[in-house]
């Protein structure tokens, strides 16, 4: 049986026709590549069964899966009409990845992360160092400050979900 853990999202990424994504001209990177390529990436995965194929395969969504607690719902639309699978089939492949907080701990992504994601598949990151110290600090103290549903004890999320993830860790 296979296993593994992979963070970030899957490469290569097919773009998904209703997902699409041009880069502007002359730029190396735009903010909206961040956003929404984790929720490509996971509607690529789903049309051909990978969550149900691989059960043991676990990936970790970074930045709170970018847009995809906002947008799993249009997603599943189109899935089901892309594939015929059934709604809730999809919503609980899409729920059966893994997302960390990194950059996300603001007042607005991590209500929906957390009323998205399964409780226990939610993990502390901070995307140090890539991310300007000044960001991570800003974030990680959002994050801290967060008392909202679903955080129950910021100790899961800070630690506790991470060594389920990773029993050798623990």
């Amino acid at each position: 049986m296979r296993r593994g853990t992979r963070r970030g999202p899957p490469r290569p990424v097919r773009l998904l026709r209703h997902f699409p994504h041009r880069p502007r001209q002359g730029c190396r990177c735009s903010p909206r590549i961040s956003i929404s390529t984790p929720p490509r990436a996971a509607a690529n995965l789903l049309p051909h069964g990978v969550a149900r194929r691989y059960p043991n395969l676990k990936i970790i969504l970074s930045h709170a899966g970018g847009l995809l607690p906002y947008v799993a719902h249009r997603i599943t639309a189109a899935l089901v009409a892309e594939t015929g699978r059934g709604h809730e089939e999809i919503l609980e492949d899409l729920r059966s990845f893994w997302f960390d907080t990194a950059l996300s701990g603001g007042p607005s992504a991590l209500p929906s992360l957390l009323a998205f994601a399964r409780p226990d598949q939610v993990l502390f990151g901070t995307d140090w160092p890539f991310a300007p110290e000044i960001a991570v600090a800003v974030f990680t103290g959002e994050y801290d400050r967060y008392v909202g549903p679903g955080t129950g004890s910021h100790h899961a999320i800070d630690r506790n979900h991470a060594h389920a993830l990773f029993p050798r860790l623990s």
